[in-house]
């Protein structure tokens, strides 16, 4: 390239870039980097890259071993910096160095910064996200668990260790979430991980677990997909122990038989009740029409067992 085509690069290139002589002296800087960093370019052009660790807020002692490196034809990796621009703003950059010539002779450096603070910001955020998902995890009295796509545990808290009985080294060797899972469900645990990981909600799920020691008990695992930018990567879920939910199910159930048994027998009982209890009241309602034929003459008499007879006649109705 003509010194002409590669200055129309840089102008226009979509990255920040300075050019450096073979002392360290900036030579240029194009638009971009004027802007990322927020100075005018004569506060840049002509400084040392030493003189740049004031200005920017960056330790740029690295650079020296870097240009030389270069010089000697080898291959430096792109490195991430750190810096603050004029306003006092934190950003983030990669770094690609390399070696400018003119022919065969090597004129200087180039320095090309891709401005990556925001990206950094979502890594940070995303960090502090999952820091906050891990202390939340540990408070809960339940088991909470993370996966990669594969179905491998990636993250469990200390509720895990004791409800499933493995060791956190065990945990930390890859130990698979289907482990956890009695034999019987794992097909069926395996095909909901990939609806999960499709982004299909499944709400809650109900296997039978297994211990480390082959004892079972049956969960409910609520699970959902762990997103990354729009990339899903793995599953994130709480698994509850309904032990003694069960437990109290089947005792209500045996409870409620009973209770209907009883009630069957009460019905008979309360039936034959009913009628002893009417083909008594009608041997009362007899022997009192009875006596008030053999004492009609009596008025007083006939009043008092007509006031009885009105007394069996409400007590019968009670059985209607």
């Amino acid at each position: 390239l003509s010194e002409e085509q590669h200055r129309i690069m840089v102008e226009q290139a979509p990255d920040s870039i300075m050019l450096f002589d073979l002392n360290g002296y900036v030579t240029a800087c194009n638009p971009v980097c004027l802007s990322l960093t927020g100075f005018p370019n004569e506060q840049l052009v002509g400084k040392h890259f030493l003189e740049l660790t004031n200005l920017l807020n960056h330790n740029f002692n690295e650079f020296p071993k870097l240009f030389s490196n270069l010089l000697e034809g080898k291959q430096i990796e792109p490195f991430e910096v750190s810096f603050f621009d004029q306003n006092g703003k934190h950003r983030f950059g990669d770094v690609h160095l390399s070696i400018m010539k003119r022919g065969n002779k090597i004129t200087g450096f180039q320095a090309i910064l891709r401005d990556v603070t925001e990206r950094k910001k979502a890594e940070q955020a995303l960090r502090e996200s999952e820091r906050r998902f891990r202390e939340l995890g540990e408070l809960l009295p339940e088991v909470v668990y993370e996966t990669d796509r594969k179905g491998v545990l990636t993250f469990v808290n200390n509720e895990a260790y004791s409800k499933f009985g493995y060791s956190a080294e065990e945990f930390d060797l890859g130990l698979n979430a289907s482990c956890m899972i009695a034999p019987e469900d794992r097909e069926r645990a395996r095909a909901n991980l990939g609806k999960v990981l499709s982004g299909q909600y499944l709400g809650p799920s109900e296997y039978m677990a297994m211990r480390k020691d082959k004892t079972k008990f049956p969960i409910i695992v609520n699970s959902c997909p762990i997103v990354h930018g729009d990339e899903i990567v793995g599953m994130r879920g709480v698994m509850v122990d309904i032990s003694e939910h069960m437990k109290t199910e089947e005792a209500l159930k045996e409870t409620l038989a009973n209770l209907e048994n009883l009630n069957e027998k009460l019905g008979v009982i309360g039936k034959l009740t009913r009628h002893d209890a009417r083909n008594k009241l009608a041997v009362i309602m007899n022997h009192i029409y009875l006596v008030k034929r053999k004492l009609a003459a009596n008025q007083d008499v006939s009043e008092h067992l007509s006031d009885i007879e009105l007394a069996v006649a409400q007590m019968a109705n009670i059985f209607d």
